[in-house]
Parts: structure tokens; sequence; C-alpha cells
């Protein structure tokens, strides 16, 4: 037991230890054991291996073997999986740790909280500058027919003032800003969360970084390593996302050098500003939006928004685990809470039932919207695929799609 606290408190803590004699440094480099064991097995086993190796894994021991045995090979089994934490600790310090200060906050395990940070950066701007009411909207048939189309997966593909009349009073208050709020996440993800190199440029020695930058879409540096990126997945997934993801680390480095970092990231911000500006005269994009002189900090704030968001994107790249999204076309057709694909938002009542289930000791599920139709969702269901080190066999939901349903006792008449 002693043994396992001292591997895990020399990766953890990263102290400096004394001179240690021939037999210690042997011990500190290969966990002890019996003679009876060492020579029989060696539980030491790589990290990338670690939680895959059942035996070690479930502590399985020889149950037709002496007790003495038996004792024997758990203490073995303990000091591998002592061994292998202790691995598994030192690179999630690396990975987390605040003195590069590079992405402290991009483990998988934070993705949840990240996106939906995104989500929320989107809904700030939608919030302040779209309309809050339907009736405020001045849309010709043509342009309610556009702006259905362009929201396809978002929205169902039909009549707009058909999927008016099947909102509640309370859907209604408020659905210009969260179709505001799902045309600019329909965006994002296309441009920055599912394409890793939009952004990456060579950058000359003693070229000057202005703020301005043409919106072009991918880069063209970027679509070279994206068609290499598409090519390295053919030969081998696993590798291919460690190289994304330490190619997006290199982009992005803080320290080493900071001016190679500080200067795409300049750039990178820069063309957000442009793709701001080219959202702000969007056809369908600036109809959802309330008149207003104050034209400067309009596009400044969507400025700042959108690279925040490339900034969430550029963090989730830098790991190795990638992100799927399922639209309407992909989500099942009703709402099912069980399912955790989508969530209605908007029903407090339906959360406050579920918090109370659960404080009741109950799972905090509530069912009554069932059967529902989605109408409108926000942003796709979010999930990962890939462990850490890029195995193609982990999944883990990430943000349900936030669903507006349809309400079965609107009127088809109903007056907005």
């Amino acid at each position: 037991m002693g043994t396992a606290r001292r591997i895990i408190d020399k990766r953890r803590k990263k102290v400096k230890q004394p001179p240690r004699s021939s037999s210690h440094q042997n011990r500190s480099n290969k966990p002890a054991m019996s003679e009876a064991t060492s020579e029989k097995e060696d539980p030491k086993i790589p990290p990338r291996q670690f939680f895959q190796h059942t035996n070690v894994y479930n502590c399985m021991v020889d149950e037709s073997a002496p007790v003495e045995t038996q004792l024997e090979q758990l203490k073995a089994r303990y000091i591998a999986l002592a061994h292998n934490i202790g691995q598994f600790f030192d690179e999630e310090e690396f990975l987390t740790s605040h003195t590069p200060d590079e992405w402290a906050r991009t483990m998988p395990a934070y993705w949840p909280k990240e996106f939906h940070y995104a989500w929320y950066c989107a809904g700030a701007f939608s919030h302040n500058w779209a309309y809050k009411s339907l009736s405020d909207m001045k849309w010709t048939k043509a342009q309610k027919k556009q702006l259905v189309a362009s929201l396809d997966g978002y929205i169902v593909q039909e009549d707009f003032d058909s999927i008016i009349s099947r909102l509640s009073h309370r859907d209604c208050s408020g659905f210009p800003d969260r179709l505001a709020t799902a045309f600019l996440m329909k965006r994002v993800i296309k441009e920055f969360f599912q394409h890793p190199f939009w952004y990456v440029e060579v950058l000359l020695e003693g070229r000057e970084i202005s703020g301005d930058a043409e919106w072009q879409g991918v880069s063209p540096y970027g679509v070279v390593l994206e068609d290499l990126f598409a090519q390295f997945q053919t030969v081998n997934i696993q590798y291919a996302r460690i190289w994304r993801s330490l190619t997006t680390r290199l982009c992005n480095q803080k320290d080493r050098p900071a001016d190679y970092e500080k200067n795409l990231r300049a750039r990178r911000w820069a063309r957000c500003r442009s793709l701001a500006q080219q959202l702000l005269v969007d056809n369908v994009f600036k109809h959802l939006l309330k008149p207003t002189t104050d034209l400067a900090a309009r596009e400044n704030l969507l400025a700042r928004e959108l690279g925040q968001i490339s900034d969430i994107a550029a963090n989730m790249h830098s790991q190795n685990p990638c992100l799927r999204y399922h639209t309407l076309h992909d989500l099942s057709p009703r709402f099912d809470r069980a399912s955790g694909t989508m969530k209605a938002y908007t029903h407090v009542e339906v959360e406050a039932a579920e918090w109370q289930d659960r404080w009741e000791g109950g799972q905090g599920i509530d069912t009554s919207l069932d059967g529902r139709r989605p109408l409108l969702i926000e942003h796709p269901y979010v999930f990962r695929v890939g462990n850490l080190y890029g195995v193609e066999e982990e999944e883990m939901a990430i943000c349900p799609a936030p669903a507006i349903l349809e309400d079965p006792e609107a009127s088809e008449n109903k007056d907005h």
C-alpha cells in the first residue's frame, strides 16, 4: 500500500526526491512485489493500454491458487493500478497545467460547459439585438420561405406561418431571437467546429498583423491541412486525431514562442470581425434584427462573441476526441426526454418537477412532453467520439439540443 501511495504522490506533487539507494531506485522504476509474482508476470502496463486491460481493471486473480498466491496477485494488481493512475495524473497535469496557461479548461470533461458557453455567446447577442415579438417582423412570404430554408436541419421544413400556429403562447414570446440564435449556431458550428484549421496561415517573419482580414471561409492553408487530416483518418484514425490535436496546440501555443500564437489569434479574431460584418448584411439574418442607429456597437458585440466562440472551438480541437452533431434530420421526430438528445428548456415547470423528483429519490425524468414534435432546435445534439488517445470506441453526450416543441392545444388560426 505504501509503494502505491509513493508512486501517486511522486507524480502528482512533483516533489524533488533525495538521493536513493540502488534498491530503492529499482523499486521506484518497477513496483515492488514478491519474487514469485515478479518471475511470473510484470504488472506494469503502458498507460495507453491501462483502461483496456481487463485483468488489471477488474483485479482478476487465479481463484484455484492458494490464498497466499491470490493475495500476492491482488497486491501486484493494486501496485499496477497505482502506477498507471499515476501516469494518468501525470498526463492530466500536463494538459491542465496553469504554468503555460495553454488549455487549462479544455479536458473533455469540461466540454459540456464549454459548448454551453458558446451557445450562451450566440444567445447573448440575439437577446440584445433581435426582435422580441413576431408581430414586429414584417416579412413577406418569400422571406419566410428563405428563412425556413436557411435553417434546414434546425427548423422543420414547412410553411413558416404553420409552424408559428403550433407554438404555445410562451414559445411565441421571444421566438425571433431564438431563430437568430439558431442561425448563428448553425454558422459557427459549420465554420469553427467542423473545420479545425479554418484560421491557419503561414505568418512570415516581420509580417505586420493588421486588424483587417477578409472572410474567406477556410483559409488556403487550412484546406491543405484538412485534406491531409481526411487522408490520415483513412490510414489510422487514432494517430490522425492526435496529429490534429497537436497541430491545433502548436497553432495556439501561448508561451513558446509567444509571437506566433499572438499574431495568429489576432488574425483569427480579425477574420471573426469580417464574418460578423458578413452576417449583419445577410438577407435572412439582418431581418431578424431590430433597427438600430448604433451599428458599430452591434458589430463590435457580434465580433467579440464570434471571437470567443472561435477560442472555444480551437480549445476543443486541441484534444483528441471529436465532436459530432445530430440535427433534426438525425434526431427522432418525436420528443423523448429519456433519450437525452433533446431538452425542452423553455418549460420551467417541467425542470422544477424533475428536480423535485430527484430530491425525492427518483430518476428526475418528466415524460409529460414525450411524443410532441420538435419544431426548432437552437443547436444540434452534440456528442463526442474517441477517447483521450483517439480510439474510436467511446461516445458521450455533450449537450442535448434545446428544442421548441409543438403545443397540441394551439389553435391553427392563432392570432399572433
